[in-house]
């Protein structure tokens, strides 16, 4: 149980810039690569060229995860330097389903509290990790959920696609509200015999940067009522990243046509 009422601490997205985070068109390489990668997990692709959503998804993140690995064991290299390199190297579009597939992964295997407690909120990205409570991290994908909606408007067409964008947004939006114990110490009082009388004693606050579990849960519950068809979005987001070179309302015609989204 929570001793006292949580501040509500979490940070502001609305002063972040994204003009950094500009659109690349997907090299050869990273192509080539994505294939690779697809071929390797799953066998019965065989020689297909096709880059199929969830697929195309996974596939950036594992790209990308494999990068962090390698840099972890050399320079301990934390979850937002991966986000910056993808940013940096395969552009906003990129970096910004890596954010949104782990805010997924983690939240669908051990609700908020799992993704804020394994610092991916805040960017250090590890268990029992200190936190930011402003949780920076995820303020940038907020941010970018935001500047994608008019790109893949196409797609957002569909009602049910609409809803789960949108619910999911404000779940995102939500996260920032959930109330953190902040206090390093907190205070009590114990009797003092040489003294006869209670005096006041400070200990360490065991709940401090805890999260509060309740409404954490609350939150999963509403997630979770939409997550399968939001990572469906996510899927062809990739998807026409990787087939068209970009992510615009033209470019998800060509896709949604091909695939019968209506």
């Amino acid at each position: 149980m929570f001793r006292r009422a949580k501040k509500k601490v979490g940070g502001s997205y609305e002063s972040i810039s994204m003009k950094d985070w500009f659109i690349k068109i997907p090299s050869e390489e990273l192509l080539k690569e994505c294939k690779e990668e697809i071929r390797s997990s799953d066998a019965n692709m065989g020689e297909s060229e096709e880059l199929l959503g969830i697929d195309a998804h996974q596939t950036l993140m594992n790209i990308n995860y494999k990068w962090w690995q390698e840099q972890e064991e050399d320079t301990d290299a934390e979850y937002k330097d991966m986000i910056e390199y993808a940013a940096s190297e395969y552009g906003f579009i990129v970096a910004g389903l890596i954010l949104a597939g782990k805010y997924n992964q983690q939240v669908c295997n051990g609700g908020h509290y799992q993704y804020y407690d394994n610092a991916f909120a805040d960017g250090v990205g590890g268990c029992m990790s200190e936190h930011d409570f402003g949780h920076p991290m995820h303020c940038v994908l907020i941010v970018w959920m935001e500047k994608l909606q008019p790109r893949i408007s196409t797609f957002l067409q569909n009602e049910t696609y609409k809803n789960a964008f949108e619910e999911v947004n404000a779940c995102m939006k939500e996260f920032l509200n959930i109330g953190i114990d902040t206090e390093e110490t907190t205070i009590d009082y114990e009797y003092d015999e040489e003294e006869d009388e209670d005096v006041k004693v400070e200990y360490e606050n065991d709940e401090y940067g805890q999260m509060d579990i309740s409404d954490a849960r609350k939150l999963d519950e509403r997630y979770y009522k939409y997550h399968e068809r939001f990572m469906e979005i996510m899927g062809y987001v990739a998807e026409t990243y990787l087939e068209y070179g970009r992510v615009e309302n033209e470019s998800c015609q060509l896709l949604a046509k091909d695939n019968l989204i209506k």
